[in-house]
């Protein structure tokens, strides 16, 4: 269950981390400034697609199947298939 976090928590400072390089880029040394303001809205967005998808899911497969997959199983899966995203930050 703790890899999932972490992917998260890794894509959310990367995709920070880019941000913040393409302005040093784009407006130079002299004149950048560090702009953390989209923080809380990517955690929103990452955590709770992460988290958010994974409880529905659970929520529909109990309703619907007799399958035994709970929550923590569905959440590594789906959480752990986030890691192709931690090299597509860049792109």
């Amino acid at each position: 269950m703790y890899g999932p976090f972490w992917i998260y928590t890794t894509l959310i400072f990367l995709l920070t981390f880019s941000e913040n390089l393409h302005n040093y880029l784009l407006e130079g040394r002299e004149n950048f400034e560090s702009d953390f303001s989209n923080v809380p809205p990517s955690c929103f967005v990452i955590y709770g697609v992460g988290f958010g998808v994974p409880l529905a899911l659970s929520f529909v497969m109990k309703l619907l199947t007799s399958d035994k997959l709970y929550f923590k199983e569905i959440t590594c899966i789906y959480g752990y298939s986030f890691s192709c995203f931690l090299l597509c930050v860049f792109l």
